[in-house]
């Protein structure tokens, strides 16, 4: 049964007018609740609003007039107010937001709404509703808009008091521009409109439950990077993501590294220019003849992500139908999604019985580690495959599951290694340029903060054959490049350390000022960390470097907080404090404000003290990013951190004796030595 929709439940909720327009907060300005919608939008920044009035909206129109901020288009149909906002919003980057009536005026939206989902289009929708006494009563022009629009929009609200209407409309402006981009219906009732409330900006939102991811998992990204690799005829087929995310340069490079052809789809078009070689053009029944040949050609289609429960969930609908396959139910699947629900007490909803859908022509793909099981469709020798998007998950079904079907179909082995070194790319390139020319096999750069990834990939009968291949060639690397290759297949540097640390029987303990707990928190992302981390500091402010790793006051006052000094105290400081082998520090400007003549932003010092000697390094990051500033602080950190570990010195630091970290003379010396570089 499905479940109902706001509006329907509210239809039987009983009404107490009194008790609805009561108003429990007094602050701010009072005004009806469709004066608080105009000045919410204006608060936003709304520039431009598209609508047609109607009966049940006409107090919010009544509001708008020669002072308001924004620009109002009116046009002649509700339809052609959602499609002119969502051009408004391809074209500018911005929220589209129209505004229209309800019934048969909201219900002609539903066409542009549904398109704005599909393609991913930020929309405010507000329509008007009637008031919250009729709901549910048959009124002249009511329909339940919520229900109808559930399927295609990415949320919804029903408002029946004037005061929540500011933070309404804050949180559907957030959502439909956050995360991936979508249509947000606010069904405004008569009620609402008309009552007074006490106006207040800004509005703090209440949306527990959203958590839009914004950020690709590097381990995605890792995995992507390898299937690439190890492609012959790749494809790069492109969408509006990109286009939203300013990703025409990064598309365009891709394209020249890896010789990858560039196919899109409608909203992507334009991304890289027509005359770019590598751009065939719009993919599908109005696309290009190239474009579309050259996706039909590949034997083999990946899919990450879509496979969950709700309604823009669609990828394994449209593959089914694209390679001409069905879907049908799966007992076994839904009874181990009921018992997955149940274990983690949670409540199973209806929704989810669309994961127990499986192909028929093709067959699922057991996920063992979640509620959604993959998808495998096969036409003419051609393949697709479906996973989820959750890391975990997908990186075990590929494991497990999709990497031993898909070696069996081949009639070769590749076998990839990614070697890990340290060093900006450009250097790395001119000293391995000649290895990076071999066909079989192959190697290619991808650049890290602070670091790049060489990965080998071999292509043999067997994989033994192959692994032996790479392992060779491998060897060419480590003669040329040294102990800058750190390691071998690992996440990140991180893992290394602390791999290390365990190896050698050895603590750390860190102090940090400008990355603020970056480096521990890289630290314990390791599973066993805690085996070798016991102890991190962030003593952001002075009298934090002094009451907790022991820094001098006077020092600090002497050279400045971001001094040679004040870092191999607060390395020798945390070591000593924490009974650790090890002690690392960083203390630097990462902007915007801040930096002086002496220290500008981007300069960081780094300590790390061992035993009875404390080297200090100094760190200029040109860029005055913030965010990069303290990647590449806390990555060199952990560079020291790991150089200590291997009983090495670490390269460009000055050393000083443990000893000398409290006498002036040598503290002189040593701030003078960085000053003077």
């Amino acid at each position: 049964m499905a479940l109902p929709t706001p509006l329907q439940a509210f239809s039987g909720v009983p009404k107490n007018t009194a008790s609805a327009d009561k108003q429990t907060i007094i602050d701010g300005e009072k005004m009806t609740g469709a004066q608080a919608l105009i000045r919410a939008l204006e608060d936003l920044g709304v520039q431009d609003v598209f609508g047609l009035p109607g009966g049940a909206i006409l107090p919010v129109f009544h509001a708008i007039n020669d002072d308001t901020k924004f620009r109002f288009t009116l046009v002649r149909h509700e339809q052609a107010a959602g499609h002119a906002a969502e051009g408004y919003a391809v074209a500018t980057g911005r929220v589209g937001v129209c505004i229209v009536t309800s019934g048969p005026g909201a219900t002609n939206m539903i066409t542009p709404i549904a398109d704005a989902n599909m393609d991913s289009v930020p929309l405010v929708v507000i329509t008007g509703q009637v008031g919250v006494n009729a709901i549910g009563t048959d009124a002249f022009q009511e329909a339940d808009i919520v229900g109808a629009t559930y399927p295609v929009v990415k949320h919804s609200y029903l408002v029946t008091r004037a005061q929540d209407i500011p933070r309404v409309l804050a949180e559907a402006h957030y959502i439909a521009r956050s995360g991936r981009p979508g249509p947000v219906v606010v069904d405004l009732t008569k009620t609402a409109q008309t009552g007074e409330m006490y106006y207040s900006w800004p509005q703090r939102m209440i949306l527990p439950g959203y958590n839009p991811t914004t950020k690709a998992h590097g381990r995605v990204i890792s995995d992507a990077a390898k299937l690439f690799a190890q492609s012959y005829r790749p494809v790069l087929y492109v969408g509006g993501g990109a286009v939203r995310s300013n990703a025409s340069a990064e598309v365009a490079e891709l394209a020249e590294v890896t010789g990858a052809p560039i196919v899109t789809t409608l909203p992507a078009r334009g991304i890289v220019p027509n005359s770019n070689p590598k751009a065939l053009g719009m993919l599908g029944m109005h696309g290009t003849v190239a474009a579309t040949a050259a996706a039909q050609r590949c034997d083999l289609l990946v899919f990450t992500g879509g496979l969950g429960p709700t309604a823009d969930d669609l990828t394994k609908e449209t593959v089914a139908s694209c390679y001409g396959d069905t879907l049908a139910f799966d007992a076994e699947e839904w009874d181990k999604i009921v018992a997955y629900f149940t274990r983690t007490g949670r409540t199973v909803t209806p929704n989810n019985r669309k994961q127990a859908m499986v192909p028929v022509k093709g067959h699922k793909v057991v996920n063992r580690h979640g509620t959604a099981p993959g998808a495998w469709f096969e036409q003419d020798g051609r393949c697709a495959v479906l996973m989820p998007g959750v890391p975990h998950e997908m990186k075990a079904m590929w494991q497990e599951e999709v990497r031993p079907l898909l070696l069996a179909r081949q009639n070769c082995a590749l076998h990839s290694l990614t070697l890990r070194v340290l060093g900006g790319e450009s250097s790395l390139e001119y000293q391995v340029r000649d290895l990076l020319e071999n066909a079989n096999p192959t190697a290619a750069i991808y650049c890290k903060t602070g670091e790049c990834e060489i990965r080998i990939t071999a292509r043999a009968k067997t994989d033994t054959e192959a692994e032996t291949m790479c392992r060779a060639y491998a060897k060419k690397f480590y003669d040329l490049l040294g102990d800058a290759v750190y390691d071998e297949d690992v996440a990140g540097l991180e893992e290394t350390v602390v791999h290390t640390l365990q190896r050698k029987g050895l603590t750390l303990a860190t102090a940090e000022s400008c990355t603020g707990g970056m480096i521990a928190q890289r630290i314990t992302n390791v599973s066993g960390a805690s085996e070798v981390f016991g102890y991190g500091f962030v003593t952001y402010w002075e009298q934090a470097k002094a009451k907790l790793v022991g820094v001098d006051p006077a020092v600090i006052e002497q050279y400045n907080v971001v001094s040679a000094p004040v870092a191999a105290q607060m390395a020798l400081g945390a070591a000593q404090a924490a009974g650790a082998d090890i002690g690392i520090s960083v203390t630097g400007v990462a902007g915007p404000t801040g930096g002086d003549a002496v220290r500008p932003v981007g300069t960081v010092y780094l300590g790390a003290a061992r035993g009875d000697t404390v080297y200090v390094e100094k760190l200029f990051v040109s860029r005055p990013d913030r965010a990069l500033i303290r990647a590449r602080a806390a990555q060199e950190a952990l560079v020291l951190a790991l150089r200590l570990a291997q009983d090495k010195v670490p390269a460009a630091t000055k050393p000083l004796a443990a000893a000398d970290c409290r006498d002036a003379a040598a503290l002189e010396a040593l701030n003078a030595a960085f000053l003077a570089e």
